[in-house]
């Protein structure tokens, strides 16, 4: 296992429960509704998170690549950080070792 995964999996549990709806649009939602911390993910599709990361946006939550800028769809880019704050997002990147 990879130190990134191991180190996530250890925080893992200062956080709330984690459930995969198998829908990122639904834990778009759960993000900015409150209801989730942070989501972590890989596979950046356009189609997939545009509206959720403007949506993210308007309630007041933050994206980022582990290089702390923000999600730009015309980017190829991986590892995006989406949360209900950008204090949140620095804090997982503190405690995952990216700066």
């Amino acid at each position: 296992m990879n130190l990134k995964k191991t180190k996530l999996l250890a925080i893992k549990e200062k956080f709330r429960s984690i459930n995969s709806y198998g829908s990122i649009g639904c834990e778009y939602f759960d993000i900015a509704l409150g209801k989730r911390d942070f989501a972590l993910l890989s596979r950046l599709h356009p189609w997939d998170h545009i509206p959720g990361v403007f949506i993210v946006r308007q309630a007041g939550g933050h994206d980022c690549h582990f290089n702390k800028k923000e999600y730009k769809f015309y980017e190829d880019s991986k590892n995006l950080l989406v949360s209900n704050s950008q204090k949140l997002s620095y804090e997982i990147l503190n405690l995952i070792g990216e700066k």
